[in-house]
């Protein structure tokens, strides 16, 4: 059965819905690093579970650093949010 090569699947990632990058991300490290540009090109938090999954993303990067230049777009839409996870969300952006 022939396959993909990374070239084609990292260009594939540019018409993707960013649950489906998350989740070719998931298949190997190649992957994972070229779909990081693709998930942060937009970044919504709505509910304080992914202001918690978008902290831990960060904090799961090696050099943290190398990821935020990516972020081009980052939106918070939290009525709800307790000072807790204000915070817990400020240190992940320090």
């Amino acid at each position: 059965m022939p396959t993909l090569n990374y070239d084609i699947l990292a260009l594939l990632m540019t018409y993707l819905p960013q649950q489906a990058v998350s989740r070719l991300m998931k298949t190997c490290r190649t992957l994972y690093r070229s779909g990081i540009p693709f998930l942060l090109r937009k970044v919504l938090l709505n509910t304080t579970k992914s202001v918690a999954s978008f902290s831990m993303f960060l904090d799961a990067q090696n050099d943290s650093q190398r990821c935020y230049h990516h972020l081009r777009f980052l939106e918070f839409h939290l009525a709800s949010a307790t000072q807790e996870e204000l915070d817990i969300l400020s240190l992940a952006l320090e």
